[in-house]
């Protein structure tokens, strides 16, 4: 017998939970208000809470992967899925390319046929 698929939210980092119009290195993000309250009431609901970000700053050294993750984990989120690749590099996971979505169905036994979207 099959195990249920997961239910889960992706959100992108910059300019949606927090930060500006521009990238914002970890140690100087910010959230918007009431980000946190979101994401508990997620999890309250079972949702597996999904950042899902491109950061090419890595690619040129600015930041770290895992200062990005650790910032990203103690906002509350389960997972991280990030491209830490330069834009233009080709790369499969880089947005809006399907790689990390792909990736994260297979970690977190989640089912894309039924999905929905919302673009706020």
């Amino acid at each position: 017998m099959l195990e249920p698929s997961r239910q889960a939210v992706f959100i992108d980092r910059d300019g949606t939970f927090g930060g500006t119009n521009r990238v914002v290195l970890p140690g100087e993000f910010e959230l918007f208000p009431q980000v946190q309250d979101s994401i508990h009431s997620l999890r309250a609901e079972g949702m597996l809470i999904c950042s899902f970000t491109n950061q090419s700053g890595i690619a040129r050294g600015e930041a770290t992967k895992d200062e990005f993750e650790s910032e990203l984990l103690a906002f509350g989120f389960d997972m991280i899925y990030l491209c830490a690749h330069e834009h233009g590099a080709g790369c499969p996971c880089r947005k809006p390319s399907a790689g990390m979505l792909l990736k994260a169905a297979e970690e977190n036994n989640l089912d894309f046929r039924e999905v929905l979207c919302h673009r706020g």
